[in-house]
């Protein structure tokens, strides 16, 4: 009977959790939640777009020093992008210990210099992140439809 109640528990766990998952396509002022299907999948792909940025605000201060990371989250946040708010934290690990974020905001220009993970109220700024990491976010199905002519070109030359 024990091992029946844990399982159960496991899974209403689970299924709270994707319910807690909103990852959502902001273009043009629309907003567009990806499917719940989705939303495990891209949660994988954006914690690995992270774990591919050669610099982050939060260890590399200087990369930095010109920006304002609140600011810039603020502006881009107005801007076509896509969007995610995480179950809980998850962590990327980085040279100097991990940062920790929540949400996660990624702009649908594929030559955008930053993107950004806020946790609470620190946002971190994050740039030198590869392409075969931002490959499945922007190259993903549910958002290729919100990308420029460009960068839908760009996706289609790299499948």
């Amino acid at each position: 009977m024990t091992l029946l109640a844990l399982l159960l528990l496991s899974l209403l766990s689970l299924a709270a959790d994707q319910e807690a998952w909103s990852i959502f396509v902001v273009s043009g002022g629309t907003r567009v939640v990806l499917e719940r299907h989705e939303t495990r999948a891209m949660v994988e792909k954006i914690e690995t777009f992270f774990a591919s940025c050669s610099f982050e605000s939060a260890d590399d201060p200087a990369v930095f020093a010109k920006r304002n990371p609140p600011a810039d989250w603020a502006a881009a946040i107005k801007e076509s992008h896509v969007y995610a708010r995480l179950a809980g934290p998850t962590s990327v690990p980085r040279p100097h210990g991990i940062v920790l974020f929540t949400e996660a905001l990624i702009p649908l220009d594929v030559a955008a210099p930053y993107w950004f993970t806020k946790h609470g109220d620190a946002i971190v700024a994050w740039t030198k992140c590869t392409w075969p990491g931002m490959k499945p976010i922007l190259c993903h199905a549910s958002v290729v439809p919100h990308l420029s002519a460009a960068a839908r070109r760009q996706c289609r030359m790299l499948k």
